[in-house]
This record gives structure tokens, sequence and C-alpha cells, in this order.
């Protein structure tokens, strides 16, 4: 927007520049030329007494005065077609003049040439002839038009850095709402703008600092909303638990308790989806929550004879909430307890990509995923398959894929590929 600003009062002043220095340059131009012939005329009027007296010598001694000068060449024509002063090439205009007595101004090479006739009482008229070079003509237009190129040219440069002066008015405090509602938009609440420039920007800027405290005011409400939420479902559902117990069938108990936990997980997902939505998670390093989680799962792995292995290969870099990233930890890991035989072993691993990505790798060795198990979400008999429609929802969230394939060598492999992260931003697209 400065650019075109600059361009379009480049563009105005431009013209106007040329509306007055072309006028002006011809007006300069005309008046040296009206100039000159004046001058002319005022040396023939003075010299037309003097030739009328007939004295030779003086006209002699003003002919060579004006010549010297180089300014204008004078001649003089007596009656007997003596010639004094600058020869004549051609004596057409000169013989019109005597044969008509009067005055004639016209073109000659190199100038213009002024014959004017002078009666003698008794001898054959004369004339003067006083011819203005073309220098003589354009004496100070050269000047006249570099003055008013230059004055023009400082008006230019004038307009165009006023031009940049307005420009910047409006354009910073446009740039500086600009970069407000991005930042809100980024999720950054506490973003202000001072009100500045135009009025309509001003009143635009404190808009939109109103906006923002209604965001935020909604936000905060929102969360309250979603803790008091938890709160209150948790409750119910734990005195659900309790009550099952005192049921005596335990196959029904059971199937109870799985629907409970069916439950639960659903709310949960539901309350974490709605505050992410309202509050994108922090980028956070995945390796420390996994080997927190895997720590905790390697008591009980020992107690079952199973060999367990933790792989922190590298730092990789997730747009996700630490307690859902432990929830997946958890899932991932019980899945292999749930549905291997003990003495199974696992593998749990974090590697980071070369595009600044990484993932989370679970292996076992067990007997691996029936074809009807590689669709997350699905259950049966197998290596793992339950609670991982959670994992694959919690990896979506943050941008990322989830695979499930079996392994060469035998067992099950899940792998949570996480997208590249660039500092200060979330996942790339």
């Amino acid at each position: 927007m400065r650019r075109e600003l600059i361009l379009v009062f480049l563009a105005i002043s431009t013209m106007i520049v040329i509306a007055f220095v072309v006028p002006l340059g011809l007006s300069a131009q005309a008046t040296a030329r009206d100039r000159a012939l004046d001058e002319a005329r005022a040396k023939s009027t003075a010299l037309v007494p003097l030739v009328a007296t007939g004295n030779r010598d003086a006209i002699i001694d003003e002919v060579a005065a004006v010549n010297a000068t180089g300014r204008m060449q004078v001649t003089v024509l007596l009656g007997d077609g003596t010639e004094l002063g600058a020869p004549v090439a051609d004596r057409a205009r000169l013989d019109a003049v005597i044969e008509g007595t009067t005055t004639l101004l016209g073109p000659v090479d190199g100038g213009q040439e002024l014959v004017t006739a002078v009666a003698l009482p008794e001898a054959a008229p004369a004339a003067v002839r006083i011819v203005i070079p073309d220098a003589e003509l354009r004496r100070g237009v050269v000047a006249a038009w570099a003055t008013l190129v230059g004055l023009g040219v400082v008006l230019i440069l004038g307009a165009v850095a006023l031009a940049d002066q307005v420009s910047q008015r409006i354009i910073r405090p446009a740039t500086d709402l600009a970069h407000a509602a991005a930042g809100l938009g980024a999720g950054d609440f506490s973003v202000h703008v001072t009100p500045s420039g135009p009025p309509e920007l001003a009143t635009t800027a404190e808009a939109f600092n109103i906006l923002v405290g209604r965001v935020r005011t909604m936000v905060d409400t929102e969360r309250e909303m979603m803790a008091e939420l938890t709160h209150r479902l948790r409750t119910p559902l734990t005195r659900l638990r309790v009550g099952l117990d005192q049921i005596d069938d335990p196959s029904v108990a059971d199937k109870l308790h799985d629907d409970v936990r069916a439950l639960t997980s659903e709310i949960n997902d539901l309350i974490s989806r709605a505050r992410h939505h309202v509050d994108p998670p922090a980028l956070i390093d995945i390796a420390p929550v996994v080997a927190r989680r895997f720590e905790f799962w390697a008591v009980l792995a020992a107690e079952e004879g199973r060999d367990c292995v933790l792989g922190i290969n590298d730092s990789v870099l997730a747009s996700v909430e630490t307690d859902d990233l432990e929830a997946a930890v958890d899932v991932l890991i019980e899945n292999i307890f749930a549905h291997t035989p003990p003495g199974t072993p696992f593998l749990v691993s974090t590697v980071s990509a070369p595009d600044g990505g990484g993932s989370l790798i679970v292996e076992d060795g067990g007997s691996g995923f029936e074809p009807s198990m590689a669709v997350p979400g699905q259950s049966g008999a197998g290596s793992t398959g339950l609670g991982l429609s959670i994992v694959g929802r919690l990896v979506a969230r943050c941008g990322g894929t989830l695979g499930i394939t079996n392994r060469e060598q035998g067992g099950a492999r899940v792998e949570c590929r996480f997208p590249p992260h660039r500092v200060g931003v979330g996942p790339e697209p």
C-alpha cells in the first residue's frame, strides 16, 4: 500500500508540474525573442535620425560600435547604394523597403532581419538593416528551462516525501492491527492495539480491543465450564462404579464395568477435544513423558517376566497436552499386557524425523494383528487393538497420523507420527 500511495502522489505531482513548467518555459522563450526584437527596433530607431543627417563619418562610427558587441549586425544602405557595416548577401528585403518606404521583419540564415526605410529630402531613400542572431533570440531560454525543471523536480520530490509520511501514518496502524489480529487468531488473548492514524483506523483499533476483551471473557468462561463439567460428571461415575461392585453376577458386573469405562473414556475425550478447541495445547517434548510412563509399566513387566526396552533416541516435539499423551502411552502399553501372554517382550521408543517431526513407536513380540485389527477402534483377539481409537484421535488433533502394522519378525507395531514444527508456531499444514 505504501508503494501504491507514493506512485499516486508521484503521478499527480508530475502532471501538475508538467502543466505549469511547459507553459512557463514556452512563455520564457517568447519573452526572450520579444526582448531581442524590441532591442533591435530601439537601435534601428536610434540610427534613423543619424542616417537622415547624411553624416557618413558619424554613421560609420555608430555602426562599428554596434557591430563590435557581436550581439547584432547592422548595415546602413545609403541613397547612392553605398553599404556601411556588415555585408549583405541577400538585398531583396532591402530593395523592397526602399521602394515602399516601410519596415519589414523576416527570417534570414541564422536569425531574423529587421529593415527600416529612411526618407532623405534631397536624395534617394536609405535603409537601416539589423540582423538578430538566433543565439540572441534564445538568450536566457536555457537557463529559464533549467530553473523551471529544477523547481519541478524539487516539487515532485517534496510530494513523494509527503506521500511517504502520509502512507506511514496510514500503514503503521494498519500493520499493527493486522499483527494483533494474527496474534488473536493464534490464541494470544493478551494482544492490544494502540488506536492511532486516521479516525477510521483508530475506531477499528478500539473496536478490536473490545472484541479481544470479549473473546478473552468467553474463553475464560468456557474453561470454567469445562472444569465444572469434569467435576460434575466424574462424581456420578464414581458412585456408579461403587454400585456395580455390589452386583452378585460377575459376568454382568464385568460388562457394566466395561460400559462405565467406555463412557468415562468418551467423556474424557469430549472434554479434551473441547478444551483443545478453546485453548490449543503448547509444544512439548514427548520423550520425558514417554520415559516416565514406561518406568511405571516396567515394574509390572518385571513381575510378568516381560523384557521391556526404552529407546529414547531423540527429542520429539508435539502440540499435545501432557495428560493426553500419558493416557495414550498407557493405552498402548496396557493393550500389550491385556492381549499378549506373560513373558512377551515389548519396546517403546521415540524417533525424530529429518523434517523436524518425529514418532512414538510401541512394538511387542506377540502374534501381531489379525487382518480385521488394522483399523483403529476395532477389537478382538490378537496383540493390541483396544483404545486405539482414542490414540488415533489424539494424534489427529496434533496433525499427525497413526500407523498400525505387523513386524516382519513377528509381533505388532503401532507408530504415532507427529508433524514437523517450527519454532514459535504450530504444526506445518
